[in-house]
């Protein structure tokens, strides 16, 4: 992991706090990310909800908001964590008390609380500025906007209020991190699952359910649960470049791997790339049969635009190779068509990567895609979201738009109406405030970020698109007005 720079960075944390969202809607977002200057975005603010759409024209910096996106919310999660015996035998006792009482719940002392989330959550500002050098592969000071000496990220959820600050003439770094939950309250549950968590915003409490009496491995699960609750979910990100990665990803990493013993002893170069590309190579070769929460709704994605599946087969060496099975025929993906080695990376994600409740961030889902398959791929999206999976898309496609905003529109109608709709699933609506649109706009200092409206009747609009068709309705029209007539 790239080091962070010793110039050119100023971070600051403020509050660590319970927030509402600045919306009045009955979904409540995510989070909210505030950006200035960074890359080529002058300003804007996104508002992460179940659909967040971000469209506008190329190098506007919507890969960049992309993979902000990523590092925000990847880096709440600690990458290890460890607990004194101390806080472990605590935790314990509390559960021991809760099962020797006759209460059916008990109230985890505040002490022990904020130890636990202080240490969940120190450090993370380090962790969003590293993971952004890595996302980038490039320094901190490389990100600021050309013409400005500052950028700013806030970053806002139910349970972090951060601003993070690059200035290129005052180097330090600056943690001041306040949780604000008011209490871990234990309660007693001999039918559920400990993972059982509630959370009550207004009162600030986190009840946890636990099943017991197994006092020192319950005690780890309910440590393990605050800090999954407190630093949020997992999240996967998709690169645009993610079908040629595919075909050869083998190559990449067997070259890396031949490279590897001759590293400081003469020039032996290993090829640059970013961080997410090396992560979604790693993934690839990582990859296991292991069935995720989506295993059965990716299956249903494959049966309807591929014909087939994708398959992982293990050979001679420890790295897997995904290939397409069709007619109980085998092809690599270098022999499949660019619709199978598109769509292939999503699938194995869904399949046999993704959780329920993450994060999914796909560049561009549309790639290689007839319009009839991206229509197709947008209804799936929206199940997804459905099952409870959090999509972040990059997208240029009209068609992705309109079958979305088919899917809004159905959204807002009743159960049963919507059982009377030709062609649609249960799964196959979205409401209208369960997605967040925004378009990337030129303007005198870069590109700022605009939030569109999007309405029941008409869902999100395609403004950027239509002006497109109209300028080439008006080359046709000029073009037909001076052809020569006989």
């Amino acid at each position: 992991m790239l080091p962070l720079p010793n110039t050119f960075l100023r971070l600051i944390l403020f509050t660590y706090a319970v927030k509402g969202s600045e919306r009045s809607s009955d979904t409540p977002a995510l989070g909210v990310v505030d950006i200035k200057n960074f890359g080529p975005i002058e300003k804007g603010k996104l508002e992460i909800l179940p659909l967040t759409v971000i469209t506008g024209p190329n190098n506007s910096g919507k890969s960049y908001a992309a993979l902000l996106i990523r590092s925000v919310f990847a880096s709440m999660r600690p990458n290890r964590m460890s607990f004194g015996r101390d806080t472990i035998q605590a935790v314990s006792n509390h559960v021991s008390k809760l099962f020797d009482s006759n209460k059916s719940s008990i109230v985890l002392d505040h002490n022990i609380t904020s130890k636990i989330i202080d240490s969940a959550v120190s450090g993370y500002g380090k962790r969003v500025a590293t993971d952004i050098e890595r996302s980038f592969s490039t320094r901190l000071e490389t990100m600021i906007r050309i013409g400005s000496k500052t950028c700013t990220i806030q970053a806002k959820t139910d349970h972090l209020d951060s601003k993070i600050r690059f200035l290129s003439n005052r180097p330090s770094c600056m943690d001041n991190i306040n949780h604000k939950i008011q209490q871990v309250r234990l309660a007693l549950d001999p039918d559920s699952q400990i993972s059982r968590v509630a959370y009550s915003a207004p009162e600030s409490v986190l009840s946890i359910k636990i099943p017991g009496p197994s006092p020192q491995s319950d005690s780890l699960e309910v440590i393990k649960l605050i800090v999954e609750f407190v630093t949020g979910r997992k999240v996967f990100y998709l690169p645009a470049a993610r079908s040629g990665i595919l075909q050869g990803y083998k190559s990449i990493s067997a070259g890396i791997v031949r490279k590897a013993p001759y590293m400081g002893l003469k020039d032996a170069e290993i090829p640059n790339m970013s961080g997410v590309i090396s992560d979604f190579i790693g993934d690839l070769i990582e990859i296991t049969h292991d069935r995720g929460h989506f295993y059965n709704l990716a299956s249903e994605l494959e049966t309807e635009i591929l014909k087939g599946q994708i398959k992982i087969k293990h050979g001679g060496s420890n790295i897997p190779e995904i290939k397409y099975a069709h007619k109980r025929r085998y092809m690599p993906m270098r022999l499949s068509s660019s619709t199978v080695s598109e769509l292939a990376p999503l699938i194995l994600y869904l399949k046999h990567k993704v959780d329920e409740n993450s994060i999914l961030i796909i560049e561009e889902p549309e790639s290689h895609l007839h319009p009839g398959n991206q229509s197709i791929l947008a209804r799936f999206l929206v199940r997804l979201i459905r099952r409870g999976l959090v999509v972040v898309i990059t997208t240029h496609s009209p068609f992705m738009l309109e079958q979305l905003n088919n899917l809004i529109q159905a959204g807002s109608m009743s159960n049963s109406k919507r059982k009377n709709l030709n062609g649609f699933m249960k799964d196959d609506f979205i409401t209208q405030d369960e997605v967040a649109a925004y378009v990337f706009e030129p303007s005198s200092r870069g590109h700022v970020i605009r939030r569109v409206p999007i309405s029941t009747t008409d869902g999100i609009p395609t403004d950027e698109f239509n002006e497109v068709i109209d300028t080439l309705y008006q080359e046709c029209m000029t073009i037909e007005d001076n052809k020569d007539r006989d």
